[in-house]
């Protein structure tokens, strides 16, 4: 039966993931019976760990879809939209932008569309591109007064009203990633072995070890986050 590849490769990871799980639960209950043994409460824990794994895989490779890409939304759409975000941004937050301003961030966000519409049909479509698009938009605008003090909270609430706004109408359909449908099961790979459809898929694989760390925050309150051992 065949699978996306992507979907085996993500299972052994996520495999391996859990056998380390796995092995460290084992050496914690080995750890507290070294603490309650007199004789090995002062000795080294045993702990496994694997630096490197290769994992040489046969598979048969049943067919590739190319997949699609995503399909942006109409420029005039999208502006029309964020134009309306920033309008409903500036009154929420009460920030006075001058008509004049405000036109000139649209004449500029238009420009910017247009960008990424032509960049759009060589390399696809994203969310982040017509993002930027708004992001250069303002760039152009806030040096002449459209929006000054970006330090000021209601300033900054604009803003990311704005680009979430961006974000959510940026893409009229998403697409589909490229994928490989293969079979990796002994008997299909026994039985449909040849040279035209059978390839070796050889992983090396590196353990990087991630720990808790505690810490406090800007405002005081503890946080903890995880870094590498």
């Amino acid at each position: 039966m065949a699978s996306d590849l992507s979907a085996l490769l993500g299972t052994i990871l996520s495999s391996l993931a859990h056998a380390r799980r796995a092995a460290d639960l084992e050496t914690a209950k080995i750890a507290e019976l070294y603490k309650e043994h007199p004789l090995l409460e002062g000795m080294s824990l045993p702990r496994i760990r694997v630096p490197e794994m290769v994992i040489d895989l046969p598979i048969v490779i049943d067919s590739d879809d190319p997949g699609t890409p995503n399909e942006l939304t109409e420029p005039a759409d999208i502006h029309k939209g964020i134009t309306a975000a920033f309008a409903d941004a500036t009154g929420r937050e009460k920030v006075e932008i001058p008509q004049q301003a405000r036109d000139q961030f649209a004449a500029e966000l238009r420009t910017e569309l247009g960008k990424v519409q032509t960049s759009a049909a060589t390399i696809g479509a994203t969310r982040e591109a017509v993002v930027r698009a708004v992001d250069s938009a303002f760039a152009r605008t806030i040096p002449q007064g459209v929006l000054r003090g970006m330090q000021r909270p209601e300033i900054a609430a604009v803003v990311t009203a704005v680009r979430a706004r961006a974000a959510d109408i940026a893409l009229k359909k998403i697409g589909r990633p490229p994928s490989i449908r293969a079979s990796f099961d002994t008997n299909s790979v026994k039985d449909r072995a040849g040279a035209a459809n059978v390839v070796r898929l050889k992983i090396t694989l590196r353990e990087e070890g991630l720990e808790w760390s505690a810490g406090t925050s800007a405002g005081g309150t503890p946080t903890s986050k995880l870094t590498p051992e």
